[in-house]
């Protein structure tokens, strides 16, 4: 109404005249009391209208996030529309959009990163969730392509546990997420789950853990999280370009350290790496060297006995149930009594489920009965970084500048590039197994028991088992 007035007073003031295209009256000369009436009689009515409307449509959603059905938008991705037999459309699985689930799922599990499974299936012409709502409706499709981010909203999300999800909004109304709908302590459950609970767990203990800290693919750096500088920091690939005499150019290749101490940039220097005995090749000779023959081993996920999902879902519907009755959502002696009932039996179940055994998920090695040798040779640039990446293998870089010991065990002044390499302990021990057992590694053994103790080796002991070529150290 409020409009209304504000748009009658500015008709008064320009002297204009309101011209109505339907409703019976063609137009209403606002100079007349009669007629500005009506104006705003018409406006309360479509006002009241209005806030009857938004009433039913109120009154009609909070009838519906009881039930099984839907609410309107896309069905989730695992889903699909079903007609219900007392009417309207509620949900079930979709066998396609489903499998595509479970092998997110499946892949997280075995170590593949969410953007490698969004490359894939982009690659694979896999539409997203609204461009399959629109396929449905014979629409262009138009939202894009998979990223790592929607399959891992996917993989997080409740609505894969068969659960009715609503928005979640922050104190200004502005919506944050989705969240699971409870109605009296309890999940609506709108059809059969995608993955099982203990699925979904596991999947997201592995996506958190992840979470923590994870390192960005570059596939410009094919040691990306592989080499480290002396400070700790992650050594970066990088680009020179510079102008001979002639008047053409050539590359340079390195990797640095980008790392910072008391403000300023780490002073360690930069190591070569476009030289046939530069940082990548040192790194494949060495790493191939301590484990060319030592046999890949595959971890395999154990799923263990953990109630812990379950019992937090209890404690959470209690904590949802004590908050809506100190809101006032329970009124009168029924919902009383309701609520005694309901928060009996979910305290049961909550002792119930504190009193079973909790064994923790664990990983086991299986053998694959391939060796790192033979594994690296089909592998790509990338397939390979990821195989050292997995292994736990890391390399550190630094300049030395002050004595090393001769072989007559005297000191002498000495600088130069250096390098420390490390294994995890279990796979340091099976190199060191394989050593023994016969293998002859073409590093020389002196320098493989050096950096199997996690000594700083300079790299010209190390290149001289290399084709010649100029040093790494910038």
């Amino acid at each position: 109404m409020a409009d209304a007035a504000d748009l009658c007073r500015w008709a008064k003031d320009h002297k204009k005249r309101l011209i109505f295209c339907e409703g019976g009256i063609e137009e209403l000369d606002l100079t007349n009391a009669a007629s500005e009436f009506m104006v705003m009689a018409f406006a309360f009515a479509a006002q009241m209208e209005a806030q009857a409307i938004k009433d039913r449509v109120n009154s009609w959603y909070r009838h519906a996030r009881k039930t099984t059905r839907s609410t309107g938008g896309a069905a989730p991705f695992g889903y699909r529309y079903v007609n219900l037999p007392g009417g309207g459309v509620g949900y079930e699985i979709d066998p396609e959009s489903a499998e595509l689930v479970r092998e997110a799922a499946q892949r997280v599990l075995d170590g593949d990163s969410l953007n490698e499974i969004s490359q894939d299936w982009n690659a694979r012409g896999i539409p997203t969730n609204l461009d399959r709502a629109r396929i449905g409706k014979g629409k262009e499709t138009k939202s894009g392509a998979w990223t790592g981010n929607r399959i891992g909203l996917i993989l997080r999300s409740e609505g894969t546990l068969g659960r009715k999800m609503e928005a979640k909004k922050d104190e200004n109304g502005n919506k944050i997420g989705m969240k699971p709908v409870l109605v009296n302590g309890e999940y609506v459950k709108v059809a059969d789950p995608v993955l099982t609970l203990s699925e979904w767990q596991q999947v997201n203990e592995v996506l958190d853990a992840r979470s923590v800290k994870k390192v960005r693919s570059d596939q410009t750096s094919a040691l990306l999280g592989v080499v480290f500088c002396a400070c700790g920091a992650p050594m970066r690939h990088n680009y020179r370009r510079r102008q001979n005499k002639n008047g053409t150019f050539r590359e340079y290749r390195y990797y640095m350290c980008r790392g910072a101490k008391d403000s300023k940039p780490c002073p360690q220097h930069a190591f070569r790496t476009d030289t046939p005995d530069g940082v990548e090749a040192i790194v494949e000779f060495i790493f191939l060297g301590k484990l060319g023959g030592v046999e890949v081993m595959r971890r395999k996920y154990i799923p263990g006995e953990d109630h812990t999902a379950e019992l937090e879902s209890v404690k959470a519907r209690i904590k949802a149930m004590r908050s809506d009755r100190a809101a006032g959502a329970y009124d009168g002696p029924e919902d009383e009594a309701e609520y005694q009932e309901d928060m009996r039996y979910l305290v049961s179940e909550r002792k119930r489920l504190e009193a079973l055994p909790k064994v923790p998920a664990r990983y086991v090695q299986e053998p694959t009965g391939e060796t790192f040798g033979e594994l690296w040779q089909r592998l790509d640039q990338e397939g390979r970084r990821r195989l050292m990446l997995n292994s736990g293998a890391r390399f550190m870089f630094k300049h030395h500048q002050g004595t090393r010991q001769t072989i007559l065990g005297t000191s002498v002044p000495w600088e130069g590039p250096v390098m420390a390499f490390h294994l995890p302990e279990d796979l340091e021990q099976r190199a060191q197994e394989h050593v023994q057992g016969g293998t002859v590694a073409p590093v020389g053994a002196d320098v493989l028991s050096a950096l199997s103790e996690g000594a700083w080796v300079p790299l010209e002991s190390i290149q001289k088992f290399m084709p010649v070529g100029v040093s790494a150290d910038a």
